[in-house]
């Protein structure tokens, strides 16, 4: 079988609060194994899978990233959600900071001409777990962090790898004062 390759756009958690995600199952007592640390993020835009990676397509993404103005804000995850073979994290309430990113993002890949997953809606998650086990919701004790930057990602799809190949600091519009 052919290894498919995908490019999207994420959030990464800094790396201590990615390793206090990446426990929170055993911790929790939840009989599934979370994904590794450096793995956890929150996709914000992804592409349809490739047989092979074009180098036009990451040239593309680096003029889309490049192209973003925000301001940092913080995100918080203070939810546990588990469905029959995944586990997330999720926030209590709306995060239309975070919504508005993301908005921004998918105008960038379409104006650089790259295609966009279909029928993917975007619902702000960080995913711990891909493992079985039995649906629950939980509140938990929050994660939260200022996002100061965001990432493109080439994941080799099935192959549980994925390599980062941009990132990008947020940076306001502002204009300097004379």
């Amino acid at each position: 079988m052919p290894i498919l390759h995908r490019l999207f756009f994420g959030i990464r958690p800094p790396r201590a609060i990615a390793d206090d995600m990446a426990a929170l199952p055993s911790a929790s007592g939840w009989p599934r194994r979370a994904n590794r640390a450096d793995r956890l993020h929150m996709t914000l835009a992804l592409t349809p899978d490739f047989l092979d990676m074009p180098q036009s397509a990451i040239e593309a993404f680096h003029d889309a990233g490049s192209s973003i103005m925000a301001e940092p804000f913080r995100l918080i995850f203070d939810r546990a959600v588990a469905s029959k073979n995944l586990l997330i994290l999720l926030a209590s309430e709306k995060l239309p900071h975070v919504d508005h990113f993301q908005q921004q993002l998918v105008r960038a890949m379409m104006s650089a001409g790259l295609p966009l997953r279909r029928k993917v809606r975007f619902n702000p998650h960080i995913t711990l777990s891909y493992q079985p086990g039995a649906p629950f919701e939980r509140a938990i004790e929050s994660y939260s962090w200022l996002v100061e930057d965001f990432v493109l990602i080439h994941s080799h799809v099935g192959l549980t790898r994925h390599d980062q190949v941009g990132r990008w600091k947020l940076r306001s519009r502002t204009v300097p004062a004379r």
